[in-house]
């Protein structure tokens, strides 16, 4: 991270113990990945805007036996927050091997079609259409997330 974006998501992080694991940026948005704990967690940032911090969620990894296994690496536990301010949404799917981060922002809005990303993430869904979807883990997980999202 750096200048106005460690400036803003520097103190959140510091507060939750979180450790900064992915950076995607799209458009305006920042998605932030973190872990703090055996949670994982997402700062949806837009600098500029008059609230930086769109949306702060967290999820607790899950157990071997529980949580949801409709996706490769699984299983996750699932956390969704609306941004009040944009009219988006995050889906933040937690998973023992990995992270899947879907993200909305209102469809008025633009947003790019090749984000940048910083760390072991990749884009897994980013045609111009809502959501963006990326993948956060080893390079066998993300891989595996992008031929499922493929499929769709």
């Amino acid at each position: 991270m750096a200048g106005q974006i460690a400036d803003i998501a520097t103190p959140v992080l510091s507060q939750a113990s979180g450790r900064l694991i992915a950076q995607v940026r799209s458009g305006p948005d920042y998605l932030l990945a973190y872990m703090t704990g055996k949670r994982c967690g997402l700062l949806a940032l837009r600098p500029g805007s008059p609230n930086p911090v769109q949306i702060n969620i967290t999820v607790n990894r899950p157990a071997e036996e529980t949580g949801h296994d409709n996706l490769p690496g699984g299983p996750y536990l699932i956390a969704t927050a609306p941004s009040a301010t944009t009219g988006g949404y995050v889906k933040l799917h937690c998973g023992v091997r990995s992270e899947v981060v879907e993200y909305s922002v209102r469809s008025d809005e633009s947003r790019t079609a090749n984000p940048s990303t910083v760390g072991s993430v990749s884009v897994v869904s980013s045609t111009g259409q809502e959501p963006l979807v990326v993948a956060i883990g080893s390079s066998a997980s993300r891989d595996a997330l992008a031929r499922h999202f493929e499929k769709k």
